[in-house]
């Protein structure tokens, strides 16, 4: 079955794992008590820690004080002084080809 981009929903890559004996009794064992596959055990549970490494590593708190800081001074028009006046100057004879 395709989506509305015409990608596959259909489940059809794999990924293989070497596991010790006690390894895979964990992995059995707790499939078991979900009333799972492994298979779908170790997805699951796999793209669960994916998900949540991707968003730590891409988002940011910061204290509700500080994010208002930030507000002002994107808000804030910028006064050039000398040394932006200088990097202005520098980019201005920039050619990005």
């Amino acid at each position: 079955m395709d989506n509305q981009r015409g990608e596959s929903r259909v489940a059809s890559q794999r990924i293989e794992v070497r596991l010790r004996p006690d390894q895979k009794a964990t992995l059995t064992r707790a499939a078991e008590l979900q009333h799972q596959k492994v298979a779908d055990l170790v997805r699951d549970s796999a793209l669960e820690r994916a998900e949540r490494v991707i968003r730590e590593q891409t988002t940011m708190f910061v204290p509700e004080h500080y994010f208002q800081e930030v507000l002002v001074a994107l808000d804030t028009p910028v006064t050039a002084n000398a040394a932006l006046r200088r990097a202005m100057a520098a980019a201005a004879g920039f050619d990005s080809r």
